[in-house]
Formats: structure tokens, C-alpha cells, sequence
């Protein structure tokens, strides 16, 4: 085998990591399931081990060249209208804000109480709004 293909298997057993992750299907694109997931790409992970510097420098530059590539790609244009920007979503938010997760968790949440529940004559039993 040739390094290619171990840099081939290697990205395969990350794509499925980020699937398990999110529970998503097969049919999720890699660049959509490794955002949701906020699994940095293995080979810009590679490339910022390989650089040296201040640790916080080279995570700044990672995120910048993955967001460009986030931008460029033609894959998941549907989770790009969700995730525009990386950053807040794979970053760990201030501890008095809620992270980009909470809110998507929070809107599916309001809609499954506020639109569905009223459809079917069910009272919303997780705290939301009423």
C-alpha cells in the first residue's frame, strides 16, 4: 500500500466518525458532516502539526483555511445557509451565550411545539413556549 492509500482509509474511518457522530446517513456530504460534527479536516489537522509556532496562531489559521473550503465547496448548501461561519459553530462559546447547537436544538424544538403540537391537539411537555 502507498501512503495515499492510508491517507484514503484514514479519511474514511474520520467521515464515518463524524456520521456516528451527528447519527446521519451515509448520503451526508463530507464537508457538511464534518462542520455539524466540528471535526476539523484531517488534512488541515496534519498541516497544523506539521507547522510550528504558537498553538493559537496555527488553530486560527486551520479554522481560516477551513473556512475558505467551507465557502468554495459546492457540497452541503443547505447546511451552509444554517452555518455560514465555522467559527461559532465548532468554537467553544462564552459560558453565558448559547452555542450554535443549542440554538438549532432550541428552533426544532419551537417547531416541533409551537407547530406541530397544535395540529395534533398536544400539549408541548418540554418547556418551551406556549
Amino acid at each position: 500500500m502507498t501512503v495515499k492509500a492510508y491517507g484514503k482509509s484514514c479519511k474514511a474511518a474520520y467521515r464515518t466518525c463524524a456520521l456516528r457522530v451527528l447519527s446521519a446517513f451515509r448520503t451526508v456530504s463530507d464537508d457538511a458532516a464534518l462542520v455539524l460534527a466540528g471535526m476539523i479536516p484531517l488534512d488541515l489537522l496534519a498541516e497544523e502539526a506539521r507547522c510550528s509556532g504558537d498553538p493559537t496562531s496555527k488553530r486560527d489559521a486551520t479554522m481560516t483555511k477551513w473556512q475558505e473550503r467551507w465557502r468554495a465547496t459546492a457540497n452541503g448548501s443547505w447546511t451552509k445557509r444554517i452555518v455560514p461561519d465555522i467559527r461559532p459553530w465548532c468554537l467553544d462559546p462564552s459560558p453565558d451565550q448559547p452555542s450554535a447547537t443549542d440554538n438549532i436544538t432550541l428552533s426544532w424544538h419551537d417547531y416541533c411545539c409551537l407547530d406541530l403540537a397544535p395540529m395534533h391537539d398536544v400539549p408541548c411537555t418540554h418547556g418551551g413556549r406556549d
